[in-house]
């Protein structure tokens, strides 16, 4: 039925215009003036410039660059000059070379994506503030988040572009504090409810200017400040590095952005990774967290974060795949590196404790492929006198699931028991022709 209507209406397809073209219609018909024009293009023309040069805009090159575009077609068509989109393309190079005449700051406003206006605003502002933004950029930890948020939110405002579409009755920074706290929706409603109509259009009103703008005007306001201030990239500390993620994401850590980027879901359980995380790792860092996340497997997500159905089988996916597997980029298979020493995971849950307790050293444990494990294709189990002790880890699990399946048969001794409430049982993987007797 689709292919029948799109047949008998072929001819009454709208033509496309591209948007450079409905600018210069714009400009003839007096629908847009050239102030509000300049505006619209100057971080594409600065991004020219600096690619360019500033001969890449005289009139006659400008004109001969619009030849044969697909603008200068559609104007063709319909008898409209495209002199006006001519000059004022070299109108707005010249007052943006005008504007800023050192080149360097040129190379680093157009990697913003503002109006070079915008970035000038900016400039000064990290000029009025330059003590206290050095400062956080190469000092703020965990108790100064708010007040650098709320510092680099004031200081984006000034920009156009930071301006949000929505109207929002209640104080911006307030928001911010509640926001970045993890603070859920729900909860924030309550305390604006005076100042906002619906939890919808406040849901709305994040998403455009916490969750868009502002971390796009903070990522700005840290290179040109860095560039202002003389401070390089090393001298960054982490929270201010990722200030713009914390605040799209709306979370306190730099740690629990990063969960959220690897496709944690949810703010609370990103939070709760991160602290999980920060309490086993004194030097944390990205790439470490990265692969620590990588290694959680599917029962510590359900019991220790309350993750369940779907949304644990999705999660279990995505961290599957979040950090590379040294294993996999190092071997094609288990047997390459057997014997093999590792822990025993998951003995906390469904009370493993108590099969673990009666553990021994020297004792022998089976090793089980479980294909009933809904989220986890590649689980293996460890088995104690038939009783389920707990579960290889997920990244070696990967590299020794294919081998099970095609017939290896291999099982583990304990090597070693660390006595608690949970024990901390480790095995060393053998062939089975190879077990020690």
């Amino acid at each position: 039925m689709d292919y029948q209507y799109f047949l008998e209406n072929r001819k009454e397809v709208e033509p496309v215009q591209s948007a450079l073209f409905q600018l210069l219609q714009d400009l003839v018909d007096n629908r847009l003036s050239k102030s509000a024009l300049s505006e619209i293009l100057d971080p594409e023309i600065l991004a020219l410039l600096v690619e360019e040069g500033t001969e890449f805009f005289s009139a006659q090159n400008v004109e001969k660059i619009l030849d044969g575009t697909l603008v200068q077609a559609q104007a063709k068509r319909i008898r409209v000059r495209t002199k006006p989109l001519n000059e004022s393309f070299a109108n707005i190079a010249k007052g943006i070379t005008q504007l800023l005449p050192d080149k360097s700051y040129q190379q680093v406003y157009s990697s913003t994506g503002l109006s070079s206006e915008s970035c000038e605003k900016l400039r000064t502002y990290v000029a009025e503030n330059g003590a206290t933004i050095t400062h956080l950029l190469k000092n703020a930890g965990p108790s100064d988040v708010i007040e650098m948020a709320t510092l680099f939110f004031e200081g984006c405002l000034l920009t156009s572009e930071m301006r949000p579409e929505r109207e929002f009755g209640g104080s911006y920074t307030e928001l911010l504090q509640l926001w970045l706290r993890g603070t859920e929706i729900p909860q924030i409603m309550l305390e604006f409810q005076e100042q906002t109509t619906s939890l919808e259009e406040l849901a709305k009103f994040i998403e455009d200017i916490f969750e868009y703008r502002l971390p796009w005007g903070i990522s700005a306001l840290l290179g040109i400040s860095m560039k202002e201030l003389d401070v390089e990239v090393e001298e960054l500390s982490k929270y201010a590095q990722y200030l713009p993620t914390m605040v799209k994401f709306g979370v306190p850590t730099p740690e629990a952005s990063w969960a959220l980027s690897a496709g944690i879901p949810f703010r609370e359980t990103a939070m709760e990774i991160a602290a999980k995380y920060l309490q086993e790792n004194r030097l944390p860092s990205r790439d470490d967290f990265i692969q620590w996340l990588g290694k959680l497997n599917s029962e510590e997500l359900h019991y220790e974060f309350g993750l369940e159905g779907s949304t644990l089988e999705d999660v279990n996916k995505v961290l599957s795949r979040s950090g590379p597997n040294q294993l996999l980029k190092e071997h094609t298979s288990i047997e390459e590196i057997l014997p093999y020493e590792t822990y025993v995971v998951g003995i906390a849950y469904e009370n493993r404790f108590m099969i673990a307790s009666t553990a021994r050293v020297e004792q022998t444990v089976d090793l089980a492929r479980d294909y009933d494990n809904p989220v986890d294709r590649n689980a293996v189990k460890v088995k104690l006198n038939g009783q389920t002790l707990g579960y290889i880890e997920r990244q070696l699990a990967q590299l020794m699931a294919p081998d099970i399946d095609c017939g290896l048969r291999i099982k583990g001794i304990i090597s070693s028991i660390t006595k608690a409430r949970v024990p901390r049982i480790r095995i060393r993987i053998f062939r089975v022709e190879e077990i020690p007797k």
